[in-house]
Formats: C-alpha cells, sequence, structure tokens
C-alpha cells in the first residue's frame, strides 16, 4: 500500500523540507516498508513477497513431464 502521512518532526522554522506529506510504501502482505513496490493483481508486493506469490519454473520437473509424455 502506498499512502502519505504527516511526519513533520516540528523543527523551529519550517523549511517546507517535505516530511508533511511523507510517502510511504508498505508491502501488503509482510507489512514492511520499501523503496519499491511490485503491482500483482490487486496487491502491492515487496520483491521477496512476489516472488513467493509467482512460482519459479523448476527444469528438472518439467523435464521429467516431458518425457513421461513421450514414453510409449
Amino acid at each position: 500500500m502506498i499512502y502519505t502521512q504527516n511526519d513533520c518532526v516540528g523543527c523551529d522554522h519550517c523549511e517546507n523540507c517535505g516530511l508533511k506529506h511523507a510517502v510511504h510504501m508498505v508491502c501488503d502482505k509482510c507489512k514492511d516498508s520499501f523503496d519499491e513496490l511490485y503491482e500483482y493483481g490487486d496487491e502491492q508486493l515487496c520483491e521477496s513477497c512476489l516472488l513467493e506469490e509467482v512460482p519459479k519454473i523448476d527444469v528438472e520437473k518439467y523435464k521429467e513431464q516431458e518425457e513421461g509424455e513421450w514414453d510409449l
């Protein structure tokens, strides 16, 4: 999730440093803060959580499946 928040610390003289409208990016799954998020479905995920959601291809499993299809 991406949201803005007032993170102003109340300095004696405001110089509009941007903290009054600070942007925060939080992974919808693990709830940690990140500098980058990825849109996946209706969620905003960090790279680690995205890789958990999208399965990695196991080449050996694919090879075994292919060999089984060709056995007569």
